[in-house]
């Protein structure tokens, strides 16, 4: 991924966030709370130092709980901040309805502020609020859970499309439709959060909770090329990429792929003369099957 980067141009700078470790009190369902928090805090510093800095941060992961840290940091540079969360889940989830009880099905009810997640222990200030509803478009949504479409309800969130609907509008229509919502003047800095699991398993095998039935390679780089084409994209996460799990071609399709969103999201450095040079040299658009 480094070369690649370097290839197109930029100049990549490794920031490592270690997880942290903290004991959870006993009686909690929910799955180590308190390392979430602070690894997700220490997320934060770490890039909200790097987009003061100038910085377009692009955090890579691990569990889709570490978007709490990354998304606040981005706020804090970009009051005005809007979120695409590209997902099969809708990852609001609280204690009271979460049925597993793991935390990366919450963080956007951490980032919503949602009074349920105050129970959580490591959660109680509520540090992570940094978005309203009107904020986040969803695009990619398959498996809901019932908790989920009462908050959904409740909060009065109306980019909540499914998959039915972007295979009918197609994913141009669709991303559209979601930014003529939380962005209808295209003058909001825009976060897109990137879960692995949004895309079909057949092009991203290797992550935890795959559904099928998803969004397919080609249609996520339309997706992250037109976002970057408004531009509008100040940071970055793509999560839920996970080696361990899959075989040897499971992997290696998952992490490829990985690679080419993080590209197209990035695109060619306009200002690197010898990268706009290889570019007019090799296919625009490489696609991996």
């Amino acid at each position: 991924m480094l070369d690649l980067i370097t290839r197109m141009g930029w100049s990549p700078k490794i920031v490592r966030v270690a997880q942290r470790f903290e004991a959870s009190p006993e009686g909690t369902k929910l799955y180590q709370p308190m390392c979430v928090a602070a690894t997700c805090n220490d997320v934060a510093k770490a890039m909200t130092a790097e987009a003061e800095a100038g910085n377009f941060p692009m955090l890579i992961g691990g569990d889709h709980c570490l978007a709490m840290g990354s998304v606040i940091a981005s706020a804090r540079r970009h009051p005005n901040l809007c979120v695409v969360w590209f997902d099969a889940h809708a990852d609001v989830n609280t204690e009271d309805t979460s049925p597993t009880g793991n935390m990366h099905g919450m963080p956007l009810a951490g980032l919503l502020g949602l009074e349920a997640m105050k129970n959580a222990p490591g959660f109680s200030d509520g540090q992570f609020k940094c978005l309203k509803p009107q904020d986040v478009g969803y695009v990619g949504l398959r498996d809901v859970d019932e908790g989920e479409y009462e908050y959904i309800r409740q909060l009065g969130i109306n980019t909540a499309y499914h998959m039915p609907d972007l295979k009918n509008m197609g994913i141009t229509t669709q991303l559209k439709a979601v930014l003529d919502k939380i962005n209808p003047n295209r003058d909001r800095p825009i976060h897109l959060s990137f879960d692995v699991d949004g895309m079909d398993p057949i092009d991203a095998p290797s992550t935890g909770t795959p559904v099928p039935g998803g969004v397919r390679f080609h249609e996520a780089v339309q997706m992250v090329k037109e976002l970057r084409e408004t531009g509008l994209l100040v940071s970055m996460d793509i999560v839920e990429v996970n080696p361990a799990l899959g075989d040897a071609q499971d992997v290696d399709v998952t992490v490829r792929n990985a690679r080419w969103i993080l590209a197209h999201a990035l695109g060619i450095n306009p200002k690197s003369e010898d990268a706009m040079a290889a570019a007019r040299t090799v296919p625009a658009d490489p696609v991996v099957v």
